[in-house]
């Protein structure tokens, strides 16, 4: 998966994982939650098989900010490993059979989000 961007949307070190932050670093919990719940079982797996092997260098990347006041590539790769975290849920715990295994997902709300994030 490849996505083109006019200038990069993640701090370059992370350039291997532009192609995933069109689609996955959307800035709400319940974006990312309603993202996994309409994703397949395919996408979820191919995200987290790219960018589950980089978390501890994303961490450790944006730990060197020591805020939340981030400047836009490093916001874009917050939103991305929050995505992880959702999508890592359905991998390690549903794997391809969490429409079935994890019903009750669907029925969730986020009633409270930290802005823009």
């Amino acid at each position: 998966m490849s996505v083109a961007f006019a200038t990069p949307r993640l701090p370059a070190q992370f350039a291997d994982l532009e192609g995933f932050a069109a689609r996955w670093a959307v800035a709400t919990t319940s974006a990312r939650h309603d993202l996994r719940l309409r994703s397949t079982a395919r996408e979820r797996q191919e995200f987290y098989d790219a960018a589950a092997p980089r978390v501890v260098e994303i961490v450790s990347y944006l730990d060197g900010f020591g805020n939340l006041d981030l400047p836009p590539d490093a916001l874009a790769l917050l939103r991305l490993v929050l995505a992880l975290a959702q999508v890592a849920l359905a991998v390690e715990n549903y794997g391809p059979q969490e429409a079935v295994l994890a019903e009750s997902a669907a029925r969730i709300r986020i009633h409270r989000e930290l802005d823009g994030i």
